[in-house]
């Protein structure tokens, strides 16, 4: 979460997503296999993962506990 204290000051909007539960719902398929990190979701799966989330941001409240 060294992340997060980076971005402390920062008026963007911070989104938590889980890569691995959203890529499942993309491709409604629990037996693909999770992606290692995020080089291995398509830039168009990405962006559907984005546009599935963009309104799961982070209050003030949780980016300070965080």
């Amino acid at each position: 979460m060294k992340l997060i204290h980076l971005l402390k000051n920062k008026p963007n909007d911070i989104i938590l997503i889980n890569k691995n539960t959203a890529n499942q719902e993309i491709s409604g398929n629990a037996k693909i296999g999770n992606p290692r990190d995020l080089g291995e979701i398509g830039p168009k799966t990405l962006k559907i993962i984005y546009d599935k989330n963009r309104e799961n941001t982070l209050s003030i409240e949780e980016r300070n506990i965080l």
